[in-house]
């Protein structure tokens, strides 16, 4: 998409305020409102488990924002896809602005709240994350990749949804568990995986037209990415369908696949 100089000037400086603005409403919304919505049930549960449930409820709240974000682009913008390095709209940089800011908030909640081992891969793949968007917001170039990348957080809406049902110890044989569930894996599927593939796929095709650092870069983050995914995957399958505990209550041993 062509823009004027003008327009490309006026996105690039609302950026920053973009990016601090999505800190802040993270921070506010884990802090002050979420707290307000808390089930009982995840109260009894103590400290650690009302702060993964304002966690997660949070990330959900990010992955409905750039998943649909990022779905929305293309259909706004149907040349998002055709050319990955080039493609520019507001409306991406500040998708990439506003998902900087919500893994920034996400990192450090993690490291004062959660230092555990689970909690440093995932603040490992945030910084791989941060280093990819932060590279398409500051030379405004890749965005379309970026695009596609965050086509990923329509997966995680189900992911985290999952999560969440897990710490109201749902009932695995229900069918709103099961629903969730199986949307959990198909798209898994279909905006993960497949996503994933894509990723990779141009990024081995199109080594020889993008700078060094770049490849790297990507290399760096979609390994990190696809070995998280691929554990991931293999644990929701054995959690949901291969457990034979699955006709019973959920406990907080399926928290672990996550």
């Amino acid at each position: 998409m062509s823009l004027s100089i003008n327009d490309s000037k006026n996105a690039f400086i609302w950026s920053p305020v973009v990016f601090i603005s999505s800190v802040v409403v993270f921070y506010t919304l884990k802090t002050f409102v979420i707290p307000l919505f808390i089930p009982l049930i995840i109260r009894n549960g103590g400290p650690k488990t009302v702060w993964k449930w304002s966690n997660i409820t949070n990330s959900l709240i990010h992955s409905f924002i750039t998943g649909v974000g990022s779905f929305t682009c293309f259909i706004i913008y149907p040349e998002t896809g055709d050319d990955v390095v080039n493609f520019y709209s507001p409306l991406s940089l500040f998708l990439a602005a506003f998902t900087n800011g919500y893994f920034v908030f996400d990192f450090f909640d993690m490291l004062w709240n959660h230092r555990k081992r689970s909690s440093y891969e995932l603040m490992f793949h945030h910084f791989a994350v941060v280093s990819c968007f932060s590279l398409c917001v500051f030379t405004q170039r890749y965005l379309g990749y970026g695009m596609v990348a965050l086509l990923v957080e329509i997966n995680s809406i189900f992911l985290h949804w999952r999560q969440l049902l897990l710490l109201r110890n749902a009932d695995k044989t229900e069918t709103y568990y099961r629903t969730i569930s199986v949307l959990n894996l198909g798209t898994f599927v279909m905006f993960r995986i497949v996503t994933l593939g894509w990723l990779t796929r141009w990024l081995i095709f199109n080594h020889d037209k993008i700078p060094n650092y770049v490849y790297h870069a990507g290399c760096f983050t979609l390994t990190s990415v696809m070995m998280m995914s691929t554990v991931l995957f293999f644990r929701l399958l054995i959690a949901d369908y291969f457990n034979k505990s699955i006709t019973g209550k959920s406990s907080n041993k399926d928290l672990k696949v996550q």
